[in-house]
């Protein structure tokens, strides 16, 4: 029965994804309206967490547990999900598995298929590899070798992203430059064919606290670069420089978007809306805010009060997520203003999970682990993870917006 309902999957995410555009016999980059949403063919900017694979397809999803190396599926119509994996007589616990692409894969889908990165078919080397498959795991191909000693070794990619035609990285290298530690940050790109080569759109190393966000939209790239100090008597970080820049991958140029220095709030991730709006999210004091960045300029927009973090901007509302008392809760308005929600984050708890992940517990077997996943501008996605019992368990949870929080168990399983 498993079987079939993955082979149902795969049709419904074919269907859609074939009402969109035919798909090429080879991934090449779209030569749309230059800064036209181009479902299937943009990276999924709500997504994209280290550690995290998951993707939206169609109406499904797809993705692993935290740091898990199989991949697992959700299909909507009929509430049931799996291991990824179509092959007659698998029991899901060997690399030969189609559900498997070892930790922390970075699964992107793009064009009709599944795209990851993971170890190269030349057991000889260390080398990393992009591979490809069908939406039900078959037919798996090497598409791009990258290379352990030109790009891991020299970059350390946290994060891979494919967009239009090409594969992204993010990368954090620890480095030493006279005597000084540093850091070195990147952002480099590749076309998705088996050349070797990668284009470096930003590379600068610093001694500084940083924090870099990268979003999608049309031909561009968006980098912001944020760098930031720990202040003692507020017990967190505060921005102290930010910048944004575009980069124009066709033209190769790049556009300051966005500068500011000599600051006194705490900044965090950005977001760039299908329609092209910035809004960048910051804490000053006590009070968590939601700007517009437009034409150089920041203009308030989202204002949360009693915040002891900074709110989070996705496509169609910001969020904030904090503790109250022992309870997890959560704040969410659309950018007109409008609260849609304020209460626990789990208000009728989560059918399938033992106990409430959405308070403390001083039971073990039922104090879980938190994680955003992401948002698709309608749902949320998190993930839990308990290890209180024998093995680690992982619990991946969808939560709707509009339907006063019902949360639904997507996937789960031992890590």
């Amino acid at each position: 029965m498993k079987k079939k309902l993955v082979a149902l999957f795969l049709l419904s995410a074919l269907l859609l994804s074939a009402c969109a555009a035919p798909a090429p016999a080879a991934p090449t980059a779209p030569t749309g309206t230059k800064e036209a949403s181009m479902p299937g063919m943009d990276a999924q900017n709500g997504f994209g967490m280290p550690g995290f694979s998951f993707q939206k397809i169609g109406s499904n999803y797809c993705g692993s547990n935290a740091l898990g190396s199989y991949l697992y599926y959700y299909d909507t119509a009929t509430g049931t999900s799996g291991p990824l994996c179509a092959k007659p007589d698998c029991a899901h616990d060997t690399k030969d598995c189609f559900a498997y692409t070892g930790q922390g894969a970075s699964l992107s889908y793009y064009d009709g298929k599944l795209y990851w990165v993971g170890q190269s078919n030349d057991s000889s080397t260390s080398d990393k590899a992009l591979w490809r498959s069908n939406t039900d795991g078959s037919d798996r191909q090497q598409i791009k070798v990258i290379s352990m000693q030109d790009v891991i070794l020299a970059y350390q990619p946290q994060q891979y992203f494919i967009h239009r035609g090409n594969l992204f990285f993010l990368g954090q290298n620890s480095t030493v430059s006279s005597g000084e530690a540093k850091i070195q940050y990147t952002l480099g790109y590749a076309p998705l064919d088996d050349s070797a080569d990668f284009t470096i759109l930003y590379d600068e190393a610093t001694a500084d606290v940083t924090f870099l966000t990268v979003r999608f939209h049309g031909d561009s790239v968006y980098l912001c670069v944020n760098q930031a100090v720990f202040e003692e008597s507020l017990n967190h970080m505060l921005t102290t420089s930010l910048t944004i820049t575009k980069y124009d991958i066709p033209t190769g140029t790049a556009t300051e978007i966005f500068a500011e220095t000599d600051l006194a709030d705490l900044y965090d991730e950005f977001w760039v809306t299908e329609q092209g709006t910035i809004y960048l999210p910051g804490l000053r004091g006590d009070q968590g805010y939601i700007w517009e960045i437009k034409d150089g300029e920041k203009t308030e927009v989202l204002t949360f009060d009693a915040a002891s973090s900074t709110p989070v901007p996705v496509e169609n509302f910001a969020y904030l997520i904090q503790m109250k008392g022992n309870t997890r809760c959560i704040t969410v308005k659309d950018y007109s203003g409008q609260t849609l929600y304020d209460g626990p984050l789990y208000p009728q708890g989560i059918p399938g999970v033992p106990g409430n992940p959405g308070a403390d517990s001083d039971d073990p077997t039922k104090d879980y682990g938190y994680a955003v996943i992401g948002s698709d501008g309608t749902q949320l996605f998190f993930n839990h993870t308990c290890f209180g019992g024998n093995e680690i368990q992982s619990y991946t949870v969808m939560v709707d917006v509009a339907d006063n929080m019902k949360a639904t168990l997507l996937w789960s399983g031992a890590d």
